[in-house]
């Protein structure tokens, strides 16, 4: 019903509208115009040039007062923007939140009072409250005004308990007790901040906080060991694995003669540690002391599970399996008695000796059905049974997770195949059928259509520009003035509060207007997409636009790619946000690592100015060039350059080497890292899309071997 009407209504736009849109706030001024293209491109000299330049008014007021305050040239921002809160009403919250900042800067603490007072009551909707409320606090600290800013900050802490600038508060709080004589209070936060908060910026400043009241004579405690091991812990469970070893060791040193429960508790957490930090040889050792000690039953199995782990890392696999093996035997109601099974069932598996690992799968399921890892066992046992050519007995399971919802698709598509294996054509094209019905536009459809060079009937094309079908909603003036001027990153906060369902194609029309194309991707991201037909066909180009397509084309003619290739890479690194920023330092839209980019500018250069991997013309030029070298090194394989971008070349090296032998459906089913083998298949099948949808050349060349089974097992 959704697609129908979303259809409807955007067809009947797409009737009244002309194809270059709508000007959503039309500026007075062909130079504010201008102005606001430089707004846009964050070049704000130039912005402020052109606006200067512009005929006088209310708008030309706030666009020069908001380059100024960019530019940090406050006296100018606080005049503008003082005129522009009376003449520009539309954004006088805005224009009276910079102004009061400005005022701030010049010192001019009690003028910035006024206006950051008048945001807090006349626009409590505002995106900007919450920012103000901050600023107050800090403008009454800077005035001198200790006992105002310390209730400021409480408040501000009250209606904003959880982010970072409620923890910027909580350490304004503590420097305020200070000033106020109250050094117990102001440690005692200090040392909260501290504790609670280890891997945050302000955690430091709390830290060179105390160091400085101790030498002014405050009487600082140390954290005691079960204070350090919650501070670890609590890195730990942030993935700060090396700073929560040093924590751990501290702890340890804080009371050499700890022991009992709290001992073996902080050194188990220690090798846990080493361990996630890759220190596979420390680990080892570790939970080896452990063992040595008459621990608990339960804390026994904890240690000897992870020990198997860490063997099974440095290449002692049959001390690990036998490991596990003993853990499932000798504690057979354990909450790891199933996992140590399945482990020890994956490393025969890895060794390919699938006459030992099948029954310990068996033994599994049949001890376990209701084990959480049940759904894995089927799979591993199906897997195994397919990989030794027991295509019967691999029907019968793929069969069983073809029930479950979280399965089915790629359940559909292995019982397909083992069902034709096993000489049953009939039964097997019962399975491609459903799965060509349900996942029409999946990998694996995608994946048996190409197999069975099944032709495609005529599909209506996506539209290129999506936007121009999208209705501009009503209201939101706000957004379309903010828009039109080129001030992106407020239209969005402006927006971030408004996703209502019956709003989203409007919005998502707002979001394209501003190139954010991964924005109007997540306000549909709960809609299941998977027929494609005139109903959905605007959803489906929303999803996978041609966003940046200069770069793109650019680039993929440079380096002899595929634009496909770029744009579905794009997609799965970042739905296509220039800004995205992943755990481990990749930056924007192909999720380059600095080291990489720099590598491929400057031969390696030292350092790398990781801003500009941010900028889309940048990020995908380097990005484009490293997967060209993957290509190259692996003589045009498409798989392994697509595994190599996301795992790394290293282990697709190795896992060459292991089962490089298997067709090329096969080899992917048996990638070992979970999350590679899921962005494999879903790089593949936005290749496959982007080219149905877009008709972007031919389909991908790839010299892997074909999909069929092959005729003996592997030895």
């Amino acid at each position: 019903m959704f697609f129908r009407s979303f259809s409807t209504i955007a067809m009947l736009l797409f009737l009244t509208l002309p194809a270059s849109g709508i000007n959503l706030y039309p500026l007075p001024d062909d130079a504010l115009i201008k102005a606001s293209a430089h707004f846009r491109d964050k070049e704000y000299q130039a912005a402020l040039e052109a606006a200067l330049s512009a005929r006088k008014g209310d708008a030309r007021e706030f666009m020069i007062g908001m380059a100024a305050s960019r530019l940090e040239k406050w006296e100018e921002a606080a005049d503008c923007l003082s005129r522009a809160t009376e003449g520009f009403p539309l954004l006088a919250d805005y224009a009276l939140y910079h102004q009061a900042r400005a005022l701030n800067k010049l010192g001019k603490h009690a003028e910035a009072l006024v206006p950051l007072r008048k945001v807090l009551k006349n626009y409590p909707e505002s995106p900007l409250v919450r920012g103000a409320a901050l600023l107050l606090g800090n403008t009454l600290y800077d005035s001198g005004d200790y006992k105002g800013a310390l209730s400021a900050f409480g408040e501000f802490i009250e209606k904003y308990p959880a982010g970072a600038d409620s923890l910027s508060a909580l350490h304004k709080s503590a420097l305020c007790r200070e000033q106020l004589a109250d050094m117990t209070g102001a440690v005692s936060i200090l040392r909260s901040i501290a504790l609670n908060y280890p891997a945050s910026a302000v955690a430091v400043k709390a830290g060179e906080d105390l160091e400085r009241v101790g030498r002014k004579g405050a009487d600082i405690a140390p954290f005691s060991p079960s204070e350090l091991l919650h501070q670890g812990t609590i890195l730990f469970d942030l993935g700060k694995y090396s700073q929560a070893v040093k924590t751990f060791n501290a702890a340890r040193r804080q009371s050499p003669d700890l022991n009992g429960d709290f001992l073996t508790k902080l050194q188990f957490k220690t090798g846990q540690a080493l361990f996630k930090s890759r220190h596979y040889k420390d680990a080892e050792l570790a939970f080896n002391e452990l063992l040595k000690k008459n621990l608990k039953k339960e804390t026994s199995d904890d240690v000897r599970f992870w020990l198997a782990r860490t063997n099974a890392k440095i290449g002692k696999d049959e001390e690990a399996f036998n490991t596990y093996l003993k853990l499932a035997e000798s504690s057979p109601k354990s909450t790891l008695a199933d996992d140590a099974l399945l482990e020890a069932a994956l490393i025969r598996k890895s060794q390919k000796k699938w006459d030992a690992t099948l029954p310990l799968l068996q033994k599994s399921l049949h001890l376990y059905p209701d084990s959480n890892q049940s759904k894995n066992v089927i799979w591993e046992i199906a897997w195994g049974s397919y990989q030794t050519r027991d295509f019967k007995t691999a029907a019968e399971y793929f069969n069983k997770l073809a029930n479950q919802e979280s399965t089915r698709e790629k359940a559909l598509y292995w019982r397909g195949r083992s069902l034709l294996a096993a000489g049953d054509p009939k039964s097997a094209q019962g399975c491609f059928s459903d799965l060509m019905s349900e996942y029409p536009l999946g990998y694996y459809a995608l994946a048996y259509k190409n197999e069975a060079d099944i032709k495609e009937a005529e599909t209506t094309t996506p539209a290129k520009n999506p936007a121009e079908l999208l209705p501009v909603p009503a209201g939101f003036e706000r957004v379309k003035a903010l828009i039109a001027m080129g001030f992106y990153d407020e239209a969005c906060k402006e927006l971030y509060g408004a996703k209502k369902q019956k709003l989203q194609q409007g919005i998502a029309r707002l979001y394209l207007e501003m190139g954010n194309y991964n924005s109007a991707i997540n306000l549909f991201r709960k809609e299941r997409l998977r027929r494609y037909d005139k109903e959905s066909a605007l959803l489906w180009s929303i999803n996978y636009p041609l966003a940046f397509q200069e770069y793109v084309a650019q680039n993929a003619a440079a380096n002899n790619l595929q634009e496909s290739l770029i744009y579905s890479i794009i997609r799965a690194e970042s739905t296509f946000s220039p800004t995205a920023l992943s755990p481990a330092g990749a930056v924007g839209l192909m999720q380059l690592m600095p080291a990489t980019a720099a590598a491929i500018e400057k031969g390696g250069a030292a350092t790398f100015d990781t801003n500009h991997l941010t900028r889309p013309e940048l990020n995908i030029r380097y990005g484009a060039k490293h997967l060209k070298d993957l290509l190259s090194l692996h003589n045009g394989n498409l798989v392994l350059a697509i595994a190599s971008y996301n795992a790394g070349s290293g282990n697709v090296g190795r896992w060459q080497k292991r089962f490089g032998d298997l067709p090329r459906e096969e080899f992917i089913e048996s990638i070992p890292f979970g999350e590679t083998r899921e962005y494999v298949k879903k790089v593949l099948a936005g290749i496959e899309i982007y080219q149905r949808f877009y008709n972007l050349g031919n389909k991908a060349s790839d010299k892997t071997a074909p999909s069929s089974p092959p005729k003996s097992p592997p030895v």
